[in-house]
């Protein structure tokens, strides 16, 4: 029993030791868990350590970089320098050669106004030749244009030039040609502006160089044609009966009597047009035979020329400004010189050059009148003179007489008047018994216009 007891006391003596231990080794856990801790720390520190001495390496890397690239911008930098003293020795010399071209440039300027003042001085002595030549009826302009006696042989060649051209003129005139002398408007600009609308009318020289002309184009169609080669013929086919039956009693208003359609010949229309000749209704009338008539074209088909009256006609005469006369040329070239003419297809090229003149002349008719109404448009109020050349349902249309272009007299503006046309030709109020007429004379105001449509609105003076 006391072998039992001692063992007791041992045993709980050896429970209280061990009890005595257990915060030691809780203690001991702790501590390593801290230095666990620690370590760890000791990595993360290392680590960071590791990456700053990396990324110290790169910064010194990019620094010495950045020095490389920082003495290149310096020499590029002492360069552009070297170069803007160069430029600027070079500007320097510019200057100095330009104030030298000014001074010369003013010089030349002060000669050409001396010249330019001669010349202005000349040709007034020249205008005033040419008036007085007029005025006197001197026909021999050769003598006064060339200088007598300097150029006596030449003169006397262009002499007969102009005797041979006159019995061209009538021989043509004998044979029923309608020569429609209608004035045309010219342009006058003067420092790059629009300055005046001008009259341009055919002089001596001008009719004189056509009738050799028109003998040219009727030589060559007259020859080719004889011998049965193909060209392109310039046509002109006779009027249609419709527009030959308004064009007659349009001229019937003028006391211009003309056949029935069928019957009508270019001579009765020769006729018409010097029945008006020298009177108030010339210019209409010559108009209104002109529209009458058909467009000429190109075609390899040939109906002859009814304006020109001739049975054979062709372009020739102008192969540098128009492509049909270039074909008949190389056509012409081929059979004189005993050679086949090339191949190619006359009728699309007729057709092609008849659409692209049409477009031509409208493109130049419409900026011509653009010019022409954006000139006027700066006149608004100012009073014209002009003439009726039609009546509608809105009203008459003018054409002012220095100006070559149209507008509306509104019948709203005719004095409040209601007017009723008894003809075509004639417009009379039926209150008033006012009277309007195709080619009446009439003074106008203008009210507006629009370039851009080209269109004015007028109303009486």
């Amino acid at each position: 029993m006391a072998r039992i007891a001692r063992l007791t006391l041992v045993t709980l003596a050896c429970l209280a030791a061990l009890g005595s231990l257990t915060p030691l080794t809780a203690a001991r856990a702790d501590t390593q868990s801290q230095l666990q801790d620690t370590r760890s720390r000791l990595a993360h520190a290392h680590a960071m350590y590791e990456a700053a001495t990396t990324r110290e390496s790169q910064l010194s890397g990019q620094v010495a970089a950045f020095d490389s690239q920082l003495g290149t911008i310096g020499a590029r930098l002492d360069a552009i320098l070297k170069q803007e003293k160069e430029l600027g020795a070079k500007l320097a010399a510019t200057k100095a050669a330009l104030g030298g071209l000014r001074a010369e440039l003013k010089l030349q300027q002060a000669e050409l106004v001396t010249a330019q003042k001669k010349l202005d001085a000349e040709q007034l002595v020249f205008e005033q030749r040419v008036v007085a030549s007029y005025k006197t009826n001197d026909v021999n302009y050769l003598d006064m244009l060339l200088g007598a006696g300097s150029y006596e042989d030449l003169v006397t060649r262009l002499g007969l030039v102009r005797q041979l051209a006159r019995v061209l003129r009538a021989r043509r005139v004998a044979e029923g040609s309608l020569d429609f002398d209608l004035l045309e408007p010219e342009l006058v600009y003067r420092e790059g502006r629009l300055h005046s609308i001008a009259t341009f009318a055919q002089n001596e020289a001008h009719k004189l160089i056509e009738e050799f002309m028109v003998a040219a184009n009727v030589a060559v169609a007259s020859f080719l044609d004889g011998r049965g080669v193909p060209l392109i013929f310039r046509i002109h086919p006779r009027p249609a009966a419709g527009d030959l039956d308004k064009l007659r009693e349009t001229l019937a208003h003028f006391g211009i009597m003309l056949p029935k359609p069928e019957k009508v010949r270019s001579h009765d229309l020769q006729r018409a047009i010097r029945a008006a000749e020298g009177g108030p209704a010339e210019k209409f009338v010559n108009v209104q035979v002109l529209r009458a008539m058909r467009l000429a074209v190109y075609s390899p088909d040939n109906v002859g020329h009814y304006g020109l009256a001739k049975a054979f006609y062709t372009h020739f005469t102008s192969p540098i400004r128009r492509y049909p006369d270039l074909v008949v040329h190389r056509i012409l070239k081929a059979v004189l010189a005993g050679a086949r003419p090339d191949e190619m297809d006359l009728a699309a090229t007729a057709r092609h050059s008849s659409e692209q003149e049409r477009n031509a002349d409208a493109a130049e008719k419409d900026l011509v009148e653009w010019r022409i109404f954006r000139f006027l448009k700066d006149r608004l109020g100012d009073e014209f003179d002009g003439v009726v050349v039609d009546i509608t349902r809105a009203g008459l249309v003018v054409e002012l007489d220095d100006y070559f272009v149209q507008g509306l007299v509104a019948y709203d503006d005719l004095g409040g008047d209601y007017f009723i046309q008894k003809s075509r030709g004639v417009l009379s109020g039926k209150r008033s018994g006012k009277k309007f007429e195709l080619g009446q004379a009439l003074r106008v105001a203008l009210a507006a216009v629009d370039p851009v449509l080209r269109r004015m609105s007028l109303i009486p003076a």
